[in-house]
């Protein structure tokens, strides 16, 4: 009778075995439930913060946009800056001064030298006050590489993708190195 083989034990511990199988796996399955009560909230926050960046790129994007089409319908030449300040009440050697001096930030000529290939770019018409992003950008568009695998230096020192040609002191006719790493 201590066989546990016996038929009367069996039906003894039978049930009550089940009993604690179904407990155990209704535990498993609470916990897996709030696991995926989790899991469901995190993936909506993360969609909210998605929706919220896709707005802020397409802001950005207008305003660039705005910004652009602003500045073309603002491209005024020396002569029109001139004759405006002339008849805002500059004196003409002062106007002429300053319309001397918007010519000379306007544009500047940046040649740009590949380490590797020993190629030379020559970047025309480049506004001093531009951030060099806009041009690391082009490059590595140009080479169908990314930004990340080539630093851009001045006179050995790196240049920042927020610094601007006046910020690091280039002028007319500078040579930029594209050192790959």
């Amino acid at each position: 009778e201590g066989n546990l083989g016996c038929n009367g034990c069996r039906s003894l511990l039978l049930p009550r075995i089940m009993q604690e199988k179904d407990t155990a796996l209704q535990e498993k399955e609470a916990a897996l439930q709030e696991k995926e009560a989790a899991l469901l909230k995190k993936n909506t926050a993360i969609r909210k913060k998605n929706a919220a960046i896709r707005e802020k790129r397409d802001v950005v994007e207008e305003n660039a946009s705005l910004r652009k089409k602003l500045g073309e319908s603002l491209q005024l030449s020396e002569d029109d800056i001139q004759l405006y300040m002339i008849r805002a009440g500059c004196p003409p050697e002062i106007a002429y001064i300053a319309a001397e001096e918007m010519k000379k930030d306007k544009v500047i000529t940046i040649t740009l030298k590949d380490d590797r290939s020993g190629e030379e770019i020559a970047v025309d018409m480049w506004e001093k006050s531009t951030t060099m992003r806009r041009m690391f950008n082009a490059y590595a568009d140009r080479e169908n590489i990314e930004v990340g695998s080539i630093c851009f230096k001045l006179d050995g020192k790196e240049i920042h993708p927020d610094d601007t040609a006046a910020m690091i002191g280039l002028e007319g006719n500078g040579v930029i190195e594209c050192v790959w790493l």
